[in-house]
């Protein structure tokens, strides 16, 4: 069973606790969410995915991911040469 949607109740309580109270407001607050929440849960319950989440428990992994993503980074610095 995967992940679901983050909750239409759940949103209007969180913007109305900040008071995102305006219509237009309100409606582009709910539409950068919905767009953030579908993104997230098209990558979590995706079942092609590589999985860069480990347990916390899992000390080796962990070092094995930070590795891989200090690598990611390192090589996303590199400038092409021309």
């Amino acid at each position: 069973m995967g992940v679901g949607p983050i909750p239409y109740s759940a949103m209007r309580a969180y913007a109305a606790e900040y008071n995102i109270r305006g219509r237009d407001d309100f409606d582009y607050f709910i539409t950068i969410i919905q767009a953030l929440d579908n993104r997230f849960l098209s990558y979590v319950n995706s079942t092609d995915k590589k999985s860069e989440m480990v347990p916390i428990t899992d000390v080796e992994e962990q070092h094995r991911l930070f590795a891989r993503l200090a690598e990611r980074a390192k090589d996303s610095t590199k400038k092409p040469a021309k």
